[in-house]
């Protein structure tokens, strides 16, 4: 975002970052808000005022939510697969969208990457292909 603003700000809903991580916002000349944030509103000349749980409001020229950063990964964490995971809950997969659990595969923003809806259907496609090919030659097509 600094390659389209001098003056940004980074409000956490989620994940908590680490003194390194913010001490690298503010090399880059990132604000960082550490309380989370609860919500955006229009203030009366329809510019975003974001809401944080300290009970502040702070205004800004334009708010750029990054969607899907909430890991839903809650079932292979909780189910005691031991699936290895980041600080904020994403599954850590290899190429193949494979995670550390054998069998168990995962993709879009349950995964560590970038979260876009293309990169997800890439990422599905890939995980499905390699689904695909571990399987037993009966159960893909193949005579055996």
């Amino acid at each position: 975002m600094r390659t389209f603003s001098g003056d940004v700000t980074l409000f956490e809903r989620d994940c908590v970052l680490d003194e390194n991580e913010r001490r690298l916002l503010a090399e880059a000349g990132v604000r960082y808000i550490g309380s989370p944030l609860l919500g955006i509103t229009l203030d009366e000349g329809m510019a975003p005022l974001l809401h944080t749980k300290d009970g502040e409001s702070h205004r800004a020229d334009v708010a750029y939510p990054m969607l899907g950063e909430t890991a839903c990964s809650a079932l292979a964490l909780a189910l005691g697969l031991g699936a290895a995971c980041d600080p904020c809950g994403k599954l850590l997969v290899d190429e193949h969208q494979r995670t550390s659990v054998p069998g168990l595969f995962a993709a879009g923003d349950v995964a560590v990457g970038l979260n876009q809806i293309s990169v997800a259907a890439g990422q599905a496609a890939v995980a499905a292909t390699a689904i695909h090919n571990s399987l037993p030659p009966r159960y893909r097509g193949l005579a055996g």
